[in-house]
């Protein structure tokens, strides 16, 4: 049985798919986005894209997107599926039988550590221990990214459904028990309190940590579910929500 198999389900009442992000270093690879649709029988896959999707990890590449990860950002949204069952999100909302779909990439913003907690500049860390900075080119520092995503966060708080690659919450209850406290954290969140305030949306779907995990704020169900590296998909689960 594939890791498709195991997660994804054939069932005709089943009819949208959601991927929060980070779906390949190529984009060539959105057709096995369309194979799965076609395979699975989905009606609407809705996906946004995730840091790894702006990667340029090969000479090849570099040469391709002219050494500017915003080149190939671009080219996942220039995309567009003849089928119209691919739908790539950047601060869009799509309405599907009466169920709004809004989803953006999203970042962190390093709030978590906006008080030097660890005794170092959050820059500094990011560049010690982050391979976004060496891998992601011209598209500036967090801090920029953050705030060309923001306005498209504030752009789909009226969806049923949110989308965003990373977690709107920076508090404890965001992480999992064995990452609590790590001075990472500050890489995989943003503070989206207000967001999650002002939203009406019933779920909100994020990516970019590995395996299983959910955590209910201001009256939003967050749920992450991400296959992560090969030695880590033992921690992902078949999760269907009924809206």
């Amino acid at each position: 049985m594939s890791i498709f198999d195991r997660l994804l389900d054939k069932n005709k009442d089943v009819e949208v798919l959601i991927i929060a992000g980070d779906v390949s270093h190529y984009n060539t690879d959105i057709s096995i986005i369309e194979q799965i649709g076609k395979d699975y029988n989905y009606k609407k896959i809705f996906m946004v894209i995730g840091n790894h999707d702006l990667y340029l990890t090969s000479n090849n590449q570099k040469n391709k997107y002219h050494r500017d990860s915003k080149n190939r950002e671009q080219e996942w949204y220039d995309y567009k599926d003849p089928e119209g069952v691919v739908n790539i999100l950047n601060g869009d909302i799509i309405e599907y039988k009466g169920v709004k779909f809004g989803g953006c990439m999203g970042w962190y913003d390093m709030s978590y550590n906006t008080n030097s907690m660890y005794g170092t500049d959050n820059i500094t860390l990011w560049n010690q221990t982050m391979n976004d900075s060496r891998l992601i080119y011209k598209m500036g520092d967090p801090y920029d990214i953050f705030a060309q995503e923001r306005p498209k966060i504030e752009s789909i708080l009226k969806a049923d459904v949110i989308i965003t690659h990373i977690s709107p919450l920076c508090s404890g209850i965001a992480f999992q028990e064995q990452y609590r406290g790590q001075k990472s954290n500050m890489f995989y969140c943003f503070d989206g309190r207000e967001y999650l305030d002002q939203t009406d949306a019933k779920y909100y779907i994020y990516g970019h940590s590995h395996g299983h995990f959910e955590y209910e704020a201001y009256g939003v169900k967050c749920i992450m579910n991400a296959l992560g590296y090969p030695n880590e998909r033992t921690n992902v689960k078949k999760t269907i929500i009924e809206i």
